[in-house]
């Protein structure tokens, strides 16, 4: 920036100029502003706008703050009208914003909030394990792009030109297209045969560049923390990238600016800022107006749902062999070995509190037996088994102190006795 310095009325002021302005336009520039009392009591440290000389009255600079409104005015509903076009088929909510699982940093005019916000959009609306390669929904947990990975540094550069390359078409890529779009996906044939011929070499951990630790894509997929590494790397180059287009101007800030930054982090800042201006390729309008779409709704839901203390919170893991089951069993076994602990029994047999509700149980099990019991060697198991249950019981009742205890055990014992006499009556019968 070229800098030029004049002295007026006692006071030193500096013209900051384009590269390239010489000393004679400079100095033409500064005697206009004289002359229109764009000077007049400016202090020092104080610059001069088409801004600051509309706020002090000055009517010559309105045309140039009506013009750069103007701009920006125009590019902030190109966004809005785009985003009309879009919706969002799975909205996210606040157990998806935790899930995102650590604290991340601003982006541009969005806060840390914010980007996390983005961030559960996308795997709300990617739906994939993160441990998952597709040719439809990129990597991960995420679905990130791998198109946009040369470009934040994760792959060699070159990687995309050579592998990314359209291939040809065979019948299994048509199949999957036509899979993948019954499903509810949007994908053609050729693009199934060109994101998998890429998806193979990235297979290759001669193309990774081993940023954040990413050295192959097994430790990507692996790895949830290194998929929200990468893809927050690469919302942030994609944000780059639309400020230096000027497709995102800092006049667009908020959902508008979470809508494109969301589509740019999955399609990149061109075909992002070509959509902006209603210039994209017709194909690919709905899916890009879909994706700002869901960024749009993701910054506003995190806005107004998602309390400042989630930010950055973390989902607790799966808990397994949390258990000591040396200490467990052996305390359990302590417990039923103590006398005043009724025995664990398998049989027809239901411990009850009311000895009157025992002898109604008993009572009903003749016709059960009796229905199911047709051969004799099923009366002689039954019997045998009633037996060693029987016998238990006696050992347990001699073990007994307390009265109530006792004679409830001893009503069992002669109850058992009785049921034992009548399997034999039968068994008898069969001869």
């Amino acid at each position: 920036m070229a800098k030029f310095t004049y002295n007026w009325s006692g006071q030193t002021f500096e013209i900051q100029a384009p590269p390239g302005t010489t000393e004679a336009a400079a100095k033409a520039v500064f005697e206009q502003q004289i002359n229109t009392g764009g000077l007049t009591n400016l202090k020092a440290g104080e610059s001069v706008s088409a801004v600051s000389q509309l706020q002090k009255g000055l009517t010559s600079a309105a045309s140039q703050v009506k013009g750069a409104v103007s701009s920006a005015l125009n590019k902030a509903q190109g966004v809005i009208t785009q985003l009309t076009k879009g919706n969002v088929s799975k909205p996210m909510n606040v157990a998806d914003f935790v899930n995102v699982g650590t604290s991340i940093g601003s982006i541009g005019p969005l806060d840390g909030k914010q980007v996390q916000g983005l961030l559960a959009q996308s795997a709300a609306l990617t739906s994939q394990a993160a441990n998952t390669l597709s040719v439809d929904k990129g990597i991960g947990k995420f679905g990130i792009n791998p198109d946009l990975l040369e470009n934040s540094g994760f792959i060699k550069p070159g990687t995309i030109a050579q592998f990314g390359k359209a291939s040809t078409v065979t019948q299994a890529d048509i199949d999957e297209a036509a899979r993948i779009n019954a499903s509810g996906g949007s994908i053609t044939p050729e693009q199934v045969a060109r994101n998998t011929a890429l998806n193979q070499a990235l297979s290759s951990p001669s193309v990774w560049t081993g940023k954040l630790g990413i050295s192959n894509l097994g430790s990507m997929l692996s790895d949830t923390t290194k998929q929200l590494g990468a893809q927050t790397e690469i919302m942030k180059g994609q944000f780059a990238n639309l400020t230096k287009s000027g497709a995102l101007p800092a006049s667009i800030g908020g959902a508008e600016a979470g809508a494109l930054i969301q589509a740019a982090g999955k399609v990149g800042a061109a075909l992002t800022a070509a959509w902006s201006k209603g210039a994209a390729p017709a194909q690919a309008v709905q899916d890009i107006s879909n994706l700002a779409k869901s960024g749009q709704l993701a910054v506003n839901f995190t806005d107004l749902k998602v309390p400042d203390s989630l930010t950055g919170e973390r989902s607790a893991p799966k808990a397994s062999n949390t258990v000591n089951r040396q200490v467990l069993n052996q305390a359990f076994t302590q417990f039923i070995g103590n006398a005043k602990v009724p025995p664990v029994e398998y049989g027809s047999d239901q411990p009850a509190s009311n000895p009157s509700d025992t002898v109604a149980a008993v009572s009903s099990t003749p016709t059960s037996i009796s229905s199911s019991s047709s051969s004799r060697s099923s009366l002689e198991a039954q019997i045998a088994q009633k037996e060693k249950e029987q016998q238990t019981r006696r050992q347990f009742l001699e073990r007994q102190d307390n009265y109530k205890d006792y004679t409830f055990w001893l009503k069992k014992v002669e109850e058992a006795d009785q049921e034992i006499a009548r399997l034999r009556a039968e068994l008898a019968r069969l001869g």
